[in-house]
């Protein structure tokens, strides 16, 4: 339980700080109500004239939007019909283990490929 004794104690004790304190805090309400009535109290034209200045700062919708990309993506062409499952005939015909050789190859072709992609990004 509390022991009010002590908190009279106190209170008698800092009589002073206590009511400095609360009256510093109240004054510093009081400006802050009169700051911010005084800064937000503006006339039906100041209103229209703020408003009018926000609408010209504003970004048109046609600027947010990129344009159409000149990205280069190849064309993709079916060179065959696609089918579930290969038969050993089509497997020998068209799957290859690549060798070293023929990977260097793939990755200079597919980073030649990626530098034109990022030079045409804007």
């Amino acid at each position: 339980m509390m022991n009010t004794g002590r908190i009279i104690e106190f209170v008698e004790n800092h009589l002073t700080p206590i009511i400095i304190g609360v009256a510093a805090t109240l004054l510093a309400l009081i400006v802050l109500l009169i700051a911010l009535v005084l800064g937000s109290h503006h006339t039906a034209s100041e209103a229209a004239r703020l408003q009018k200045e926000r609408a010209l700062r504003a970004v048109p919708i046609e600027q947010l939007f990129l344009p159409e990309s000149p990205l280069m993506l190849p064309e993709f062409r079916k060179t065959r019909e696609r089918t579930d499952k290969w038969s050993v005939e089509e497997v020998s015909r068209w799957y290859t283990v690549p060798d070293s050789a023929d990977m260097k190859q793939l990755r200079e072709a597919a980073a030649a490929h990626l530098d034109r992609i990022w030079e045409s990004i804007p």
